[in-house]
Formats: structure tokens, sequence, C-alpha cells
């Protein structure tokens, strides 16, 4: 509770503070990781990754949209199979999927609405059809 009273009076940096104080160089940093990431991947002959943004307070236009879309683009620029949240923003804008009051990560429901949306990503890949049961 301390957390959030100096979060809210900006005493604090919360997550995106973190992020959107240095967002250009965030940015460059995020983009180079994730084509690191996808090249290693597919230069084993492998599928290239599919991704998601995860957020557990979707708001379409705050902060966390504006992180999101931003790492969207680089996901998708680095050829992975993106699996966009744009509509999860917008049906579930302004909701939160928290744990507790204590652990901010996603709870259950969260996770099934992540899970839905992963499913056909992972059952249209071509290259992981061996493993179907």
């Amino acid at each position: 509770a301390l957390g959030a009273a100096l979060r809210s009076l900006r005493l604090r940096h919360d997550f995106y503070d973190d992020i959107l104080k240095d967002f250009a160089g965030y940015q460059s940093r995020f983009g180079k990781d994730v084509e690191a990431m996808n090249r290693l991947v597919t230069s084993a002959d492998l599928p290239p990754i599919i991704a998601m943004v995860l957020d557990q307070y979707p708001v379409s236009a705050g902060r966390g949209g504006r992180i999101a879309r931003d790492a969207e683009r680089h996901m998708k620029a680095a050829g992975m199979n993106l699996v966009s949240i744009e509509e999860y923003l917008q049906r579930y804008d302004g909701y939160g999927f928290p744990v507790s009051l204590w652990e901010g990560h996603g709870d259950e429901l969260a996770h099934a609405i992540w899970a839905s949306m992963l499913l056909p990503a992972i059952s249209a890949e071509p290259g992981l059809q061996k493993y179907r049961r």
C-alpha cells in the first residue's frame, strides 16, 4: 500500500516509468534483443518464435498500450510470428488481472485469455505439427 501511494504521488517510479524514461534507448535495445532471439531459433532450423506481449493491466490509450504496440512492432520486424494484443487491449481496456494486491503478475483469468489467443498460432505452425496429440 505504501509503494502504491508513493507511485500515485509520483515519488516512486513504476514499471512503465522505468521503460519510458529512456524509451528510444529501450526500444533500440529491445529490437536488437528480439532480433537476436529469433535469429538464434531460426538458425537452428526451427520455426520463428511465436510471440505475444502480455499486459495484465490493459489500457489501450495508456502507457502500457503504447509500450505494447512498440514491442509488437519490433517483434514483427524481427520476423517473429506475432499474436497481436490489439483486440485484447480494446476488449479489456481498463480491466485489471493481478494475482493479488502484492503480486502484479496476471491472474488465472488473464492466463486463460492469453492461452486462448496463443492457441491458434501454435496450432497453425507447420513446424509444430509433429507434436500434435
